[in-house]
């Protein structure tokens, strides 16, 4: 028969800076472990914002790799001291009511993981979604392909940072996007150009119901959007509304229950330049402008937005003296 000694039980003092230890890195290790925050997926939300995606990650990498090589010796210590995840869970719960103590998180995430693997998986996904944004970036509107194509640019170095010494194929990637970017660019800005000058504004209604002229309509809702706080009167955004033209008439914008109206809705063309609208062109807004009550009038109390495109702003009434103030 072979015996085997029995583990050493820790004293108390040990087992109190053991446990505030593993307490703290936890904490600091958390929020790295949600969602994998250091680790890089393939997919992303919106692609104006692809390097900003990929930079989160890269900081999330880093900020892991400092704490692993931090805590990686005394980790090793513990463990040897503790033996598997089950008995150190029972201690702490039994000796010192850590209940909320996991050591298989620092397992999983400080003790086994292969530093180099994360590293090249990394690097691998970035430069796949980097390949995926160029490969859709003409299944999306006009006014956002610029932007993506900016974004990817922007991002090419970033994947790079993934991995200390990348491989020879990344590089390779890393000098080609720029080049095939290029024309794509290119050609783009010349598609958007012709999109641009084969739009107008639009005339707009002549008449609408309920009394009042679509002119004094259109100015109550310029008014109105001029100060509004999502639009003219944002507090931290300039805005400028530089034009309105009602659409057509009035609509049902809510009933009530028995199916009477209790607010109407003014279909607008607004033109409107926001910080991000390119020099030369205004955002073109389909909105409907929503009163308070179940009367048509020039009072409103919100507007819902319905499709927008890129105009430029020598079409739009009121443009060019709106680009001499911008």
């Amino acid at each position: 028969m072979i015996c085997t000694a029995a583990r050493a039980q820790p004293s108390a003092e040990q087992l109190e800076q053991d446990a505030e230890w593993l307490a703290e890195l936890q904490h600091r290790l958390h929020p790295l472990t949600q969602g994998n925050a250091y680790r890089l997926g393939t997919s992303y939300s919106d692609g104006r914002v692809l390097d900003d995606t990929i930079q989160e990650k890269l900081d999330n990498q880093r900020a892991w790799l400092a704490l692993r090589e931090e805590s990686l010796e005394r980790a090793r210590e513990f463990q040897q001291r503790y033996g598997s995840a089950g008995p150190l869970d029972r201690l702490f719960r039994d000796y010192l009511e850590y209940t909320s103590v996991k050591w298989s998180e620092v397992q999983n995430h400080i003790l086994n993981p292969d530093v180099n693997e994360v590293r090249r998986e990394n690097i691998g996904n970035c430069f796949s979604m980097l390949d995926t944004a160029v490969d859709t970036v003409d299944d999306k509107v006009m006014r956002l392909r610029i932007p993506i194509l900016h974004a990817i640019q922007r991002s090419v170095p970033l994947c790079l940072e993934f991995t200390e010494n990348p491989p020879p194929i990344f590089e390779r990637k890393a000098a080609q996007i720029p080049q095939t970017l290029e024309p794509i660019i290119e050609e783009t800005r010349a598609a958007e150009l012709e999109m641009l000058q084969g739009r107008r504004w639009p005339s707009g209604a002549r008449r609408v119901s309920g009394g009042g002229s679509a002119r004094a309509l259109a100015n109550a809702a310029k008014r109105f959007l001029s100060q509004s706080p999502n639009w003219g009167g944002h507090p931290e955004r300039n805005i400028t509304v530089v034009a309105v033209t009602v659409a057509s008439d009035w609509v049902v914008a809510e009933r009530s229950i028995t199916g009477q109206p209790t607010k109407y809705g003014l279909p607008v063309h607004a033109a409107v330049i926001q910080p991000e609208t390119p020099e030369g062109q205004v955002d073109h807004f389909e909105l409907t402008m929503v009163t308070p009550t179940a009367r048509k009038g020039p009072r409103f109390e919100g507007a819902r937005v319905g499709d927008y495109e890129r105009m430029l702003i020598q079409r739009v009434p009121g443009g060019r003296r709106a680009a001499r103030r911008r």
